[in-house]
């Protein structure tokens, strides 16, 4: 019974960390406290990695699995502690509002949309395209009533079942980061590789701000990166267990968010390439029947639910408004696409000014490390090192699409499957983000949060260059520098600036 126990809790051990951290967050308002805060903040991480690196000391598994567990840990800690400090309405990104100082009416935005099911207890029943954010599939929303459900039930009042659906955000950031882990392990890389690889993934600001913002994003890009995994193990594997759980992934991503189909195009030339090559042809089609089965009702009910009741479009997207602070359709395409311009890199934040946020490449860049959050920070260190994150994040960046185009020209196998899907997957996802960001010139729709999953791909391009035997090792010895680095700054920033 105590070995059952104990795997356990060795399997599922940072879930458990979750509930207790939620159970905790529930009782404590951390928000309230004012003065010494980075002494909280400090002793909480101290605290955590002392216990936790004495489990490690006494669990007999390999030191880079050891390392693994304690880069998951650390993310956790540095996502829970931003939690902890800040609102659930610290976000911009459509969260709307709740009627003026009452928590227990909804008006519009992911929060009203939130609030409508949950008191309700039912889809919107009239036209969604009249009110903000409301057309949007409701996967998401419902998933996140039933949790402020289960908080009420609890005892919670209406303003701390708000504040958890932070925790529920970051679960989803959680489990985001662990099928990244495990999609690193489906290409086969060294055990060292795969840490550093994983070091990008794991201490990525993106999900430390991203999984405490209540909107659909993170659950999103978690069926993404399922989808991605499950692409990869059915071609290796192509069962109808893992043709089902694709299915479901896509189906379910796309009733969360629409954008979650980006994945189609790749996942479709992987199921061609296995098609032809096998010539399973009926054993492929069935199984290609039974993921149209899962895949489109799930996908698509949403869509075709509105359009027959509400004459909405099937792929409807609500018009941005076009404020003074966001306009930039009269910022030239050339100015907004050049990758040379560094006119405003070195501001670790977004403006929201025209003359400044144009460029695709720029705000790209800072949104990807800030989102809206670097405001009003005047001292010279953090300035500094805000600074010093966009810079290295750049790098990174720049080294991973070097590194993924040198694997690209140098691959010689005859069945390198994973990397055309790597490629395409990159190239369908940058291509419809700069058609949307032309599409809607505005500055809020150049926001790094529609193209999460690069942060996957460029880790992937990094991790088959260092395994490779075209290798440069002194390109590969900065690259681990510069990821140390990254990670490093982001973790110091996230516990004790923003």
């Amino acid at each position: 019974m105590k070995e059952k126990f104990e795997c356990i809790v060795n399997k599922y051990w940072i879930y458990l960390l979750w509930i207790a951290s939620w159970i905790f967050v529930s009782l404590v308002d951390f928000n309230q406290i004012t003065n010494d805060r980075h002494v909280v903040r400090a002793s909480f991480f101290v605290v955590f990695i002392i216990v936790f690196v004495r489990y490690l000391i006494k669990e007999k598994m390999e030191y880079d699995e050891k390392l693994i567990r304690i880069f998951m840990l650390g993310s956790f800690i540095v996502r829970l502690v931003f939690v902890l400090f800040h609102n659930y309405n610290f976000s911009y990104h459509d969260l709307g509002s709740l009627a003026k100082g009452m928590e227990t009416t909804y008006q519009d935005g992911h929060l009203g949309y939130i609030q409508y099911i949950y008191f309700n207890g039912h889809l919107p029943d009239f036209d969604p395209r009249t009110v903000w954010s409301f057309y949007h599939p409701p996967f998401y929303y419902i998933v996140a009533s039933v949790f402020m459900k289960i908080n009420t039930v609890f005892g919670l009042d209406m303003k701390m079942a708000l504040e958890n659906l932070q925790m529920l955000t970051m679960l989803f950031a959680t489990m985001t980061i662990q099928v990244g882990y495990k999609i690193l392990k489906e290409f086969q890389l060294s055990a060292r590789t795969t840490c550093f690889a994983f070091l990008i993934v794991a201490f990525h600001p993106y999900f430390i701000y991203g999984g405490a913002t209540p909107n659909n994003d993170m659950l999103s890009i978690l069926f993404i990166f399922m989808a991605i995994l499950f692409t990869i193990r059915w071609y290796k594997n192509s069962t109808y267990k893992e043709i089902i759980f694709l299915a479901i992934s896509i189906g379910l991503g796309m009733m969360t968010k629409l954008s979650v189909g980006i994945v189609a195009p790749a996942v479709a030339v992987i199921f061609l390439v296995k098609f032809i090559r096998e010539k399973a042809y009926v054993y492929y089609f069935k199984q290609f029947v039974l993921f149209g089965l899962i895949c489109i009702p799930l996908g698509m009910f949403w869509s075709i639910r509105n359009t027959v009741l509400y004459g909405m479009p099937l792929v409807y997207v609500q018009q941005i408004g076009y404020t003074s602070t966001q306009d930039l359709r009269n910022i030239a395409v050339w100015k907004r696409l050049n990758p040379f311009d560094f006119s405003n890199y070195g501001y670790p934040g977004l403006n929201y000014d025209t003359q400044k946020d144009y460029n695709i490449w720029s705000v790209m860049f800072r949104s990807s490390m800030f989102d809206e959050l670097w405001i009003d920070q005047t001292l010279l260190y953090e300035i500094f090192l805000g600074k010093m994150l966009v810079f290295v994040n750049g790098i990174v960046a720049i080294v991973a699409l070097i590194m993924g185009i040198i694997n690209d020209v140098k691959q010689k196998q005859v069945d390198c499957w994973m990397n055309r899907f790597k490629i395409l997957l990159y190239l369908t996802i940058m291509g419809s983000y700069i058609k949307f960001c032309l599409q809607f010139p505005v500055i809020c729709s150049v926001n790094f949060r529609y193209i999460v999953p690069v942060i996957l791909i460029g880790a992937i391009n990094i991790g088959m260059y260092m395994d490779s035997k075209y290798k440069n090792e002194y390109l590969v010895r900065a690259a681990e520098g510069i990821i140390v680095a990254f990670a490093g700054v982001s973790v110091f920033i996230y516990m004790f600036i923003v």
